[in-house]
């Protein structure tokens, strides 16, 4: 009895360690970017604008809306070239709608909590411009305007959020821009009968809260992007929709009675949350999914700065071809959030990460400098809680400020930056805020990552530790007499108890750390006790380690037969390194494939070495496998080759297996004879047919191969 006890006891202290180790990797790795508890920083710079009306097209590719002459929509074409200013977005990965519009809304990228959660719900709750803004007018797709209401804010009858039904996005619909059309339908309706909100004056609140913020999102680019793809003439026709609902836009308050005098109070921007690859998903960090459309017009936007010698290539990809004589502005997602707040006047998220861009704003250089040191001061607030939540969970000895940006250094470039404008010096001042942003941010990561190496570092430990406590288990069961393993003193091990014990209780009244981190630093210790006051693992532990200082000094001896093990267990290290850089350089694939091609002429009990032609025949296919990571990735173009290459492949192993199977003494002849004339036939149609492929147009507006097969 006492003994299947002992063993029950092990059983779930073991499923415990396990259920521990599992759950660091999210705490340690999987933590929430997030700074709790920053009061909003009040803006210095009074507002630019008394609305913002802000549109997303969610999932519009920038190289289908910036055309050489952008024909299908020249109404978005007459606002660079006249009016306002364009340029690109660059979005982070995971390029999906809710990460978009929480960088958008928020000024941060994604916390990664919302894994779980699908990207659809908030994990956690963020401050955000909708929170900050006076009045919020919300419409779109029910997937994404929900989420976008403030916590706080929750029956307040200045924001009205409003989604079509969900039985409008309907993937196989003719007509999937209804969707698009009923937003901006809702949007006129308001306008005709509330315009007068737009003009209204009301005080600065405690909070700070001001303006009007209006958000249409247009989700048909989405839908469309999905199920027709990109290339589509349905996506296009889309373009031009979206073209003809921005002038319907611009024409709704054109025609109000105090339409010009709105105009006079109103800002524009036109974006999208996400791309689109060519084969109509998104998710990932492709160019054409990351890089987005920015087009900002109307009021306190500087207008179009006319320069013909610019470059336009994006990476190598060469999304972006066209510059139409037009500065192109350059921007992170994360910065239309301070953006948007410096149009309205109201304090940046709390959150945010962005930087105003003061390129786009039509203001003086002393409005510039206010703005952005309301911008500075904003992300030293974040970096400061972080600061002092690290500076109080570990040992002063041993803690590290970050190098770039000490308290000394902050303080000392604040007073710098402040004398410079007090000077009327705005331009230095600027550049300094910047440097204080650009550190701020880089403080953040590195105190929001602070411990990690050190917390991964104790789970390894832990892991290997395990490791050998599992071993030394096994073989004290099955290598070693039981009678020479006698359980360690109830003495030991209630000292060791107490010892560990204690630290928990000193680390946790100590530090303001939780107590799973205390636990992750103490499993090492733990383990390590055990090692050690256990006989049985002790001895197995000591006797492991004669073995191996024995077999190093007769080296010499065993040399030829140890080679082949030597060489199998470096070349698994090798092929286990190589899959693990090749997630960052693809290349690196290939060497993979040609080492496990040479696998067999160095392990005989992977291949015998009898069987020459087994070998070579695995080299020929591990160098042929090889081939495949050097290949361009599935773009947006077609490779008429590879499918050539790729059916003469086909045809030949269909062939040689068809030779197997009239050969083999299993198969019966009768019955693999007309097999074979019939693979042989089939193989010999389809290499007829595959010739006719370089015939096909070199891009992927042709209705693939199965509608050329079919003709």
């Amino acid at each position: 009895m006492v003994r299947i006890s002992v063993s029950r006891l092990r059983l779930s202290l073991s499923v415990l360690l396990y259920l521990i180790l599992f759950y660091s990797i999210f705490d340690i790795y999987y933590t929430s970017p997030l700074v709790h508890g920053i009061k909003p920083i009040r803006p210095d710079a009074p507002p630019l604008v008394r609305n913002v009306v802000f549109i997303v097209t969610d999932g519009l590719r920038v190289d289908k809306l910036f055309t050489e002459n952008m024909d299908d929509t020249p109404i978005l074409r007459d606002i660079i070239l006249n009016k306002g200013i364009w340029g690109l977005s660059h979005t982070r990965v995971p390029t999906e709608s809710r990460p978009g519009h929480v960088a958008l809304f928020a000024g941060f990228y994604e916390d990664v909590a919302s894994v779980t959660k699908g990207w659809q719900v908030n994990a956690v709750e963020f401050d955000s411009v909708v929170n900050r803004s006076n009045r919020a007018w919300i419409w779109g797709g029910p997937d994404v305007v929900p989420m976008l209401q403030p916590s706080d804010r929750i029956g307040d009858d200045r924001v009205f959020i409003s989604s079509y039904p969900r039985g409008m996005l309907d993937f196989t619909a003719e007509n999937i821009t209804q969707i698009d059309d009923w937003v901006v339908d809702k949007f006129s309706t308001f306008l005709v009968n509330n315009s007068h909100l737009l003009l209204t004056e009301e005080g600065v609140r405690e909070d700070f809260r001001r303006g009007n913020f209006i958000f249409l999102h247009l989700s048909a680019a989405d839908q469309l992007g999905h199920t027709a793809k990109p290339s589509s003439p349905e996506y296009f026709k889309m373009i031009r929709n979206i073209d003809s609902n921005i002038g319907r836009i611009l024409k709704l308050f054109s025609d109000l009675p105090f339409g010009e005098e709105i105009l006079l109070e109103t800002a524009f921007i036109l974006t999208a949350d996400h791309g689109m690859t060519d084969w109509g998903s998104h998710g990932a960090g492709s160019p054409q999914e990351t890089i987005t459309p920015l087009i900002i017009w109307g009021s306190g936007i500087s207008g179009p700065e006319v320069l013909e010698n610019q470059s336009v290539g994006v990476g190598e990809t060469e999304l972006l071809r066209y510059h139409y004589n037009r500065k192109i502005h350059i921007v992170r997602q994360a910065d239309i959030c301070p953006l948007i707040a410096a149009l309205l006047g109201i304090p940046i998220p709390a959150n945010s990460v962005g930087e105003v861009p003061l390129d786009v704003l039509e203001a003086g250089q002393q409005l510039k400098a206010e703005l952005i040191r309301s911008n500075a001061l904003q992300i030293i607030a974040q970096f400061q809680v972080k600061y002092t939540e690290q500076k109080a969970s570990h040992y002063r000895a041993f803690f590290q400020e970050f190098s770039s940006l000490t308290q000394a250094e902050l303080s000392k470039l604040m007073s710098v930056a402040a004398q410079l404008t007090a000077d009327g010096h705005y331009a230095p001042a600027i550049s300094t805020y910047r440097q204080i942003i650009r550190h701020g941010l880089e403080g953040l990561n590195y105190y929001h990552k602070y411990d990690r190496f050190f917390m991964g570092l104790c789970i390894m430990l832990s892991y290997i530790l395990w490791s050998v406590i599992l071993c030394s288990d096994i073989v004290s069961h099955h290598s070693y007499r039981r009678d020479s393993f006698a359980p360690g003193s109830l003495s030991w091990n209630i000292c060791a108890f107490c010892i560990a014990s204690g630290i928990i209780l000193t680390f946790t009244s100590a530090f303001d750390q939780s107590w799973l981190r205390t636990l992750y630093q103490l499993l090492p210790l733990a383990l390590s006790l055990l090692l050690i006051t256990v006989p049985a693992f002790r001895d197995v532990v000591f006797h492991m380690v004669s073995l191996a200082s024995e077999s190093r000094s007769n080296a010499k001896v065993e040399a030829d037969s140890r080679s082949p093990t030597t060489f199998t267990v470096l070349l698994l290290v090798a092929l286990l390194e190589l899959a693990l850089w090749g997630f960052m350089y693809r290349f690196l694939l290939s060497f993979g494939a040609i080492l496990l091609g040479l696998w067999p002429f160095a392990d005989p009990s992977f291949i015998g070495q009898r069987s020459k032609r087994l070998q070579v025949a695995w080299l020929l296919a591990c160098l042929a496998l090889a081939c495949f990571p050097l290949l361009p990735l599935v773009g947006s173009f077609a490779s008429p080759l590879l499918v050539l290459l790729g059916s003469l492949c086909v045809s030949a192993v269909s062939m040689a297996f068809s030779r197997v199977f009239a050969t083999s003494p299993v198969v019966q002849w009768k019955l693999a004879q007309p097999q074979t004339y019939l693979v042989n036939f089939a193989a010999g149609l389809l290499f007829a047919k595959v010739l006719d492929l370089p015939k096909l147009p070199k891009s992927l507006a042709y209705p693939g191969l199965l509608g050329h097969f079919k003709k």
